[in-house]
């Protein structure tokens, strides 16, 4: 599904990146019921339901690839525990040179 998603928009002309953000399980779980994402997201305004769905995922989902599972010439994996989403930003922007900041 990824990389036709991004052969999609490649084949319209567009750069694709995959950026795959990571981080401990002890800060998704503080994250999965913060204000903001609950703001944002309906099913997360449920937080009981929305702790047991984390947990269930946890038990049985993976949560990051494995090394070198993703072969794209434009992929970069942040462990994003102690970042702030602006230094993820500048973590993206500077490994791809995308700009001058």
């Amino acid at each position: 599904y990824v990389y036709d998603t991004c052969r999609t928009f490649e084949a319209a002309g567009h750069t694709a990146y995959i950026i795959e953000l990571n981080s401990d399980y002890g800060t998704r779980k503080e994250r999965n019921i913060t204000e903001n994402r609950m703001l944002h997201k309906r099913l997360k305004q449920d937080i009981d339901k929305s702790t047991r769905l984390f947990e269930k995922f946890e038990q049985g989902g993976r949560t990051k690839s494995f090394k070198g599972e993703i072969d794209w010439p434009r992929y970069l994996r942040v462990d994003n525990t102690i970042l702030s989403p602006e230094q993820v930003v500048d973590v993206i922007i500077s490994s791809f040179s995308l700009c001058n900041h």
